[in-house]
């Protein structure tokens, strides 16, 4: 009977490992087996580590949520779907507050969760096992002036907390505030912040806002794509046809001697009739 159980438990830990296909956007499954050695590898730059087995820790892998931000560690920001993208930066994955996490250190010390309300980009990775900020995982890349370089005048690279873990909890506050207070953390965070509102149509695009040129040129073919709109549904309605025997080329103000179409023709008696927006780019050509 006892062999009957191990043979069970070992059958249910190798399923727990077999890669599962992705069913949808909101049930993927990670493998943490692939990337053990990765993170393992991380972990041992940041901190000495002690045998763990006295710890009272459970050492089953955690299967992370799509939504930890550990997953899209050195993930390029524009791999990231944008709806995703927007949760990540609002609404991450944060541990329970029953959550036991990891010991670190010949101390023995633990993340604290209080960190998490008193550093609002500060988020706690199940999938790696250490702390990141959120901002920086997601734009950090994107805002990169150089290789492992931060923002312009930074003198610190881009490590802890941006492309891999944090766990010196022993030194962890004065960690928090100097990473806090990089110019390039500063940048992700208003890349951030733009990128959400923009994502939310809360604010314009932010070409269009930084030249008011291109959006007029925009509003300007906007307003001329309804006056052509409007002319089609007319001669729709009306049973007109359209085209004509000598209906290509410029649409000019003057009447032209071959007969080229009444939808064009109907195109300069709006012109004439002071459609504005018809009139501009007509008047260019001929300039």
């Amino acid at each position: 009977m006892d062999r009957e159980q191990k043979h069970l438990r070992q059958s249910t830990v190798s399923a727990f490992f077999a890669k599962v296909p992705k069913t949808s956007a909101g049930d993927i499954v990670v493998n943490v087996a692939e990337s053990s050695s990765a993170v393992a590898c991380d972990r041992s730059t940041e901190n000495e580590h002690s045998d763990d087995s006295d710890s009272g820790m459970p050492t089953t892998p955690i299967v992370s949520s799509i939504y930890d931000v550990g997953l899209y560690l050195n993930v390029p920001s524009n791999d990231i779907d944008n709806g995703l993208k927007l949760r990540l930066i609002t609404d991450p994955w944060h541990p329970e507050p029953t959550f036991t996490f990891p010991a670190e250190g010949p101390r023995r010390l633990r993340f604290q969760m209080q960190w998490l309300r008193q550093n609002p980009w500060l988020v706690y990775s199940s999938h790696v096992g250490g702390a990141l900020c959120k901002y920086c995982v997601l734009f950090a890349q994107e805002h990169e002036a150089g290789q492992g370089e931060g923002g312009k005048g930074s003198h610190q690279g881009l490590g802890a907390f941006v492309s891999k873990l944090f766990v010196k909890w022993t030194t962890a506050k004065e960690y928090f505030k100097r990473h806090s207070d990089t110019e390039y953390h500063k940048t992700c965070v208003s890349l951030a912040e733009h990128f959400a509102g923009v994502t939310k149509d809360s604010c314009a695009n932010i070409v269009l806002s930084l030249d008011s040129s291109l959006r007029k040129h925009a509003d300007d073919n906007r307003r001329r794509l309804e006056s052509l709109i409007e002319t089609i549904i007319f001669c729709g309605r009306q049973e007109i046809a359209l085209r004509g025997p000598a209906d290509a080329g410029r649409l000019e103000l003057t009447e032209k001697k071959v007969n080229d179409g009444n939808f064009r023709t109907l195109l300069r008696l709006r012109m004439r009739c002071g459609d504005v927006a018809l009139k501009r780019p007509s008047q260019a050509s001929q300039a």
